[in-house]
């Protein structure tokens, strides 16, 4: 067994000489393809109806589910008590005081 700490090296990829490389598709592979395009749009094009039940159900059932499912809302407070005669409450009540004794004096 070999327990080096070494990393693995990476292999440069091989050269793959021009005559190899896949050539562009010919232009029957690409009539090809196109007649299977249309083939699946025609099978979709005479179904549609069925698909069109299959997704009018899928909005029906996921808008009852979202409608029956019931609402829960969990909040947190943490209410802190004010300082003694410190912060701006501490400075209102120190004038509010302040006031009511000079309107006494």
């Amino acid at each position: 067994m070999n327990f080096s700490a070494s990393a693995p090296v990476r292999q440069p990829a091989p050269d793959v000489p021009e005559h190899q490389l896949p050539l562009a598709p010919g232009p029957e592979e690409t009539l090809q393809a196109s007649e299977n395009a249309v083939a699946h749009l025609r099978l979709l094009w005479e179904h549609r109806r069925l698909l069109a039940r299959v997704v009018f159900a899928g909005i029906l059932a996921s808008a009852l589910i979202a409608f029956l499912i019931p609402t829960r809302y969990e909040s947190t407070a943490r209410l802190m008590p004010p300082d003694n005669y410190g912060g701006s409450l501490g400075r209102c009540r120190r004038s509010r005081e302040h006031c009511q004794r000079r309107a006494w004096d």
